[in-house]
């Protein structure tokens, strides 16, 4: 007996690493709700201090390396990590 093959009926949806991080930044805003709740609002500017941070570094590595900026710094990684 012999099966039918062919490609999926389907085609998956586009991913970027920039929606990805979107995504989990999102994720992240409970909790960052909840540090601000619990400890006061001086968590939003430690989060501020280190998200500036790693932009800041990343950007000096970009540089250094001869890379591009833009594109790694929209991808919204720097912030995920911070």
């Amino acid at each position: 007996m012999k099966f039918p093959v062919s490609g999926a009926p389907h085609i998956p949806a586009p991913t970027s690493v920039q929606r990805v991080m979107l995504k989990v930044l999102l994720a992240l805003l409970p909790g960052t709700f909840a540090y601000v709740f619990f400890f006061g609002p001086a968590m939003l500017i430690q989060i501020t201090i280190a998200v500036t941070c790693a932009l800041l570094f990343e950007t000096l590595m970009l540089k250094s390396r001869g890379q591009p900026i833009k594109p790694f710094l929209t991808d919204l990684s720097a912030p995920v990590t911070a």
